[in-house]
């Protein structure tokens, strides 16, 4: 079972102790509306992420691939049981080509996040973006398993707050596999000196442009 394997792994990784997901949704990729037997292609981005939104730059995407991927234009593609899902029936595969792919959703942060931990399989590129509402976050690598590493970001500032989630693989060429996104209770490393500066420079910026909406 996805949530008894990834409950398993972290554990292994420091007490890491999971939470509920907020009003976040589908945020291991399981509510796609793909069967497994359907043949390779491209299908309906609504059907394959429900609840997220596909990304190509800022562009919003109708289709996505699926048990495929691109070889050379930016492209979202759901994968299957049949072709490398990371855990479970699906997960989330990103190519940043020409430009950026990307998915993102809204909801609310839960109340007692610390961090965002999920799971990658990097095929090529060393690059992936994790922002929330609009704040692109450090990223760190927490542990690593048979056919992936665990990342994460700090996500604590944003307790409680109703935030858009967006995961980029910039242009490249980046391939990342994604999947098993969830909140935790425990921080991951912190940046350094300089970088905590710069970032709360960033938040207190943000917090200003708001305030002036």
């Amino acid at each position: 079972m996805k949530t008894c394997s990834l409950v398993l792994a972290l554990a292994l990784i420091d007490p890491f102790i999971l939470v509920a997901q907020g009003t976040f949704r589908n945020m291991d990729f399981e509510q796609a509306q793909i069967p497994q037997n359907q043949a390779a292609g491209f299908v309906d981005a609504t059907l394959a992420f429900p609840f997220w939104t596909v990304f190509n730059d800022s562009i919003p995407q109708t289709q996505v691939l699926w048990n495929n991927v691109s070889v050379g234009s930016t492209q979202a593609s759901l994968l299957g049981q049949s072709d490398h899902a990371l855990d479970g029936g699906y997960s989330a595969f990103l190519f940043g080509g020409s430009g950026a792919c990307s998915i993102s959703q809204v909801g609310q942060v839960p109340t007692d996040a610390i961090s965002l931990l999920f799971k990658v399989q990097i095929f090529q590129g060393q690059q992936i973006n994790v922002s929330m509402g609009g704040v692109s976050l450090p990223v760190f690598d927490i542990s690593t398993g048979p056919n992936y590493a665990v990342y994460g970001v700090n996500v604590s500032q944003f307790e409680g707050m109703q935030e858009q989630l967006q995961f980029t693989a910039p242009s490249g060429p980046n391939y990342w596999n994604i999947d098993d996104i969830t909140f935790s209770t425990t921080a991951v490393p912190e940046p350094s000196a300089g970088g905590l500066l710069a970032f709360g420079g960033l938040l207190l910026s943000l917090r200003i442009l708001r305030r002036k909406e």
